[in-house]
């Protein structure tokens, strides 16, 4: 009789064992990869800190890239320091290009610190051009909230 009572509790065991682990298994895991990149929005920031008109060329290249693969992806360019002419109404060469990118949801920030070191206010800013404190501590914030940072040019 201890015999079959000691069959019966490993059997019970050995079954809570087999259901745990059966359970075990089902549960999702936090860090699981997507299964389609279309589940997932891409959030990329650049910085442009270059007044070097290939530098800024190349960015433009890159966005279209960007927009081709993941058109619904979030793009943010921070323009500061000598990057900052690429957004002003007078200095830049791609007024057109930049006109169209905003059209498509690309965000171009300008660096408030940058147009203050340079004496410049907001109503020199090509039309649609947003503006953040600082821009150094705009590609920060967006890289702790998870965005992928790319920096325009070398």
């Amino acid at each position: 009789m201890n015999l079959n009572k000691n069959i019966s509790i490993n059997l019970w065991v050995a079954i809570l064992v087999l259901v745990s682990m059966t359970l075990l298994a089902l549960v999702p895991k936090n860090n699981s990869v997507p299964t389609s990149e279309k589940q997932q929005r891409h959030r990329i920031v650049f910085q442009l800190s270059s007044a070097d008109t290939l530098t800024q060329r190349g960015l433009l290249k890159n966005l279209q890239n960007l927009l081709t693969e993941w058109p619904d992806a979030q793009i943010e360019v921070v323009n500061h320091s000598q990057g900052l002419d690429f957004v002003l109404a007078k200095e830049s060469l791609f007024s057109k290009e930049i006109s169209g990118f905003i059209k498509k949801g690309v965000v171009f920030a300008a660096c408030e610190n940058t147009l203050k070191s340079r004496k410049l206010d907001k109503f020199a800013l090509l039309p649609g051009i947003t503006t953040v404190p600082s821009g150094v501590a705009e590609i920060v914030k967006k890289q702790e909230e998870g965005w992928s940072y790319l920096k325009a040019g070398n």
